[in-house]
């Protein structure tokens, strides 16, 4: 599953470059570069976090085909379901996010009262909530940062992390 997300990977971020207006040589370029990197490397060892590279990519894909097309509802709630899925990640999307509101804000002010862009962030809400309830209910986020705290950073000087 991972491998066939990692080709998913490719072939998307192929995509980009063509939607970018580039030629095959870009497209060569680019895809040399996601192979021989190290981008790939948690779909072919099978890394617990493959899907994040993957859901970056898909919504970094869907932002650039909102930004090219005039069609662009359809494109809010693909990446709605982008950062859906992105959430369950969970690790850098909110990052991704804000840049995803940069964008939104670039392209048009009028955009922000768009009601489309609001159920594509209904809809990146519903996916996410079961992972959202489930870290209220555990405590989990609280717990790790307080057991990170009494075993990690506690325990070290930050001038001796470099």
């Amino acid at each position: 599953m991972a491998i066939a997300f990692g080709a998913l990977t490719l072939m998307i971020t192929c995509r980009m470059v063509l939607e970018m207006g580039g030629g095959l040589f870009s497209i060569l370029i680019s895809g040399l570069s996601i192979m021989l990197s190290a981008y790939l490397r948690p779909h072919f060892l099978f890394q617990a976090k493959f899907s994040e590279v993957f859901e970056w990519t898909m919504a970094a894909y869907f932002m650039i085909r909102f930004i090219n097309t005039k069609i662009t509802i359809k494109y809010l709630y693909w990446i709605g379901f982008a950062f859906g899925c992105g959430w369950l990640a969970k690790i850098l999307f909110h990052f991704l996010s804000l840049i995803w509101g940069c964008f939104t804000a670039y392209k048009t002010s009028s955009s922000l009262l768009n009601k489309h862009l609001y159920g594509a962030g209904a809809l990146a809400f519903l996916i996410a909530l079961p992972n959202l309830l489930w870290q209220y209910i555990t405590n989990s986020l609280i717990l790790h940062m307080n057991e990170l705290r009494e075993t990690q950073i506690e325990s070290h000087k930050p001038c001796r992390f470099f």
